[in-house]
């Protein structure tokens, strides 16, 4: 199981102490005890991840829970994505190409983000066809049910539950 945490919510998923948490808490306990693995890359994405969550990736990845997609492949989807997105960008003010192209690339199904223009494209035939393949977002702790196996994706496995080995790697 994997998901993409858009820059708007890592506060909320990685700082215990955001007032937000408490809706992004199942995701933290699903990365760090659970099977949750961070799928993240390209050149904006990576730009985007503030400097005091850096650390956070570095750990995680070392850890084996958080996949790094290539750079190179990532921005050049950014390209595909910007022209398929040229008509909806007015219509939903989409800002996050980079976003939409890190979960073409990884097949991640999984977004966690409260950007409304983000979620209303993803919903876009244009981007994710057919249906089945677009991705579902979580936005606040209602969505605590999309935290299961059944949304892994391939660039995840093997997905375990942390293992002691891993947390040792992890600082929380």
């Amino acid at each position: 199981m994997c998901i993409v945490i858009d820059a708007n919510v890592m506060s909320n998923v990685f700082d215990t102490n955001s007032k937000n948490h408490a809706d992004f808490k199942s995701v933290h306990e699903w990365i760090y005890k659970g099977k949750g693995k961070v799928v993240y890359g390209g050149t904006k994405y990576i730009d985007e991840i503030p400097q005091r969550f850096r650390g956070i990736f570095i750990n995680l990845r070392k850890a084996r829970k958080a996949i790094l997609i290539p750079e190179i492949d990532v921005d050049n989807e950014v390209i595909t994505v910007t022209k398929l997105g040229n008509t909806l960008s007015p219509k939903y003010n989409l800002d996050d190409q980079h976003i939409i192209a890190l979960l073409r690339v990884s097949r991640c199904m999984l977004v966690c983000s409260e950007d409304v223009g983000l979620h209303k494209a993803l919903r876009e035939s244009s981007f994710f066809s057919p249906q089945k393949d677009r991705p579902k977002v979580y936005k606040t702790k209602k969505n605590k049910s999309l935290l299961v196996d059944s949304n892994i994706s391939e660039c995840c496995l093997p997905c375990v539950k942390t293992t002691n080995e891993q947390k040792s790697q992890l600082i929380i």
